[in-house]
């Protein structure tokens, strides 16, 4: 517990507040094109942003379930970027950003080694009540963790990486558990 809130509560408010800011934005913007997704559309290689994430994939079920909504999305914005099949994922932990390529890959390497040994200690984080939230730049499903597993394995994961002097340099802390469908 954490100010007399569990972790799922302060996720549920934490949902609640971008939702309620997505709406505000939305109505306020209008939809706004992420122009290096769209660049990368029309010439593929032209994204150059590297970064190094963990993440989590999942299965062909929910793929599908989140295929379905895009394709609902699309039919009311189909300038957005739709991620594919194979690029949907939960971050669990974003290591870096905005690293030049050759960086990336050096950091990447030294976590893919380390990531197996210190995710095997840490207890399955499980989520549930999908809620679609969304802004001016981007839809994403959001999830519920069921109990503070996922905040500890992301605490975990950053300690363990730091220890091996990979320290996390993330943009932004973690503030939910989300897909990404559109951008």
């Amino acid at each position: 517990m954490r100010d007399g809130l569990s972790d799922r509560e302060a996720f549920r408010r934490t949902i609640g507040e971008l939702k309620r800011r997505g709406q505000s934005d939305l109505l306020s913007t209008g939809v706004l094109i992420d122009l290096p997704l769209a660049k990368e559309l029309a010439r593929k290689g032209s994204d150059v942003r590297c970064g190094v994430n963990l993440v989590c994939c999942p299965n062909r079920e929910i793929v599908g379930r989140i295929a379905a909504i895009q394709r609902r999305l699309f039919e009311y914005e189909p300038a957005q970027y739709y991620y594919p099949p194979q690029d949907l994922h939960l971050t669990l932990v974003e290591i870096c950003h905005s690293r030049t390529e050759e960086e990336a890959n050096e950091i990447a390497l030294a976590a893919q080694s380390l990531a197996p040994r210190f995710l095997a200690r840490q207890p399955p984080a499980v989520v549930d009540e999908p809620t679609l939230a969304y802004d001016s730049k981007s839809a994403a499903l959001n999830f519920l963790p069921r109990d503070e597993r996922l905040q500890r394995v992301r605490e975990a994961v950053r300690e363990d990486l730091a220890c091996h002097g990979l320290p996390v340099a993330s943009r932004y802390p973690p503030r939910s558990a989300h897909i990404a469908l559109l951008r």
